[in-house]
């Protein structure tokens, strides 16, 4: 992380979309059982708390898509000054999603 930021903050802000995360991750894992893996997000919010920009990759690309949709979409607390730039680890795996494959 670039920028003066609480670390905590930052997570437990982060965690507030973890739903929409799941959800990004079970509509993949219906059409692939097997998916599992780390999606990085790395995003910038500037001195207003708003998501300037948003990317993510990894496990696969629909979920990397709306995973930075999700992080694009929330707002921060704003920093003590400037902008601050993240790179965010998520983790998913069978079982650990909000919907179940039926």
């Amino acid at each position: 992380m670039t920028g003066d930021y609480d670390k905590s903050l930052l997570r437990r802000y982060v965690q507030r979309s973890r739903n929409r995360f799941r959800y990004c991750y079970a509509k993949e894992l219906f059409v692939k059982s097997s998916l599992q893996g780390t999606v990085t997000a790395e995003f910038t919010f500037g001195a207003d708390g708003k998501v300037n920009a948003a990317t993510a990759s990894g496990v696969d690309a629909n979920v990397a898509a709306c995973v930075a949709g999700g992080i694009k979409a929330r707002e921060f607390p704003p920093p003590k000054a400037g902008a601050v730039t993240v790179r965010y680890p998520l983790s998913f795996r069978p079982g650990t999603a909000a919907a179940t494959k039926k």
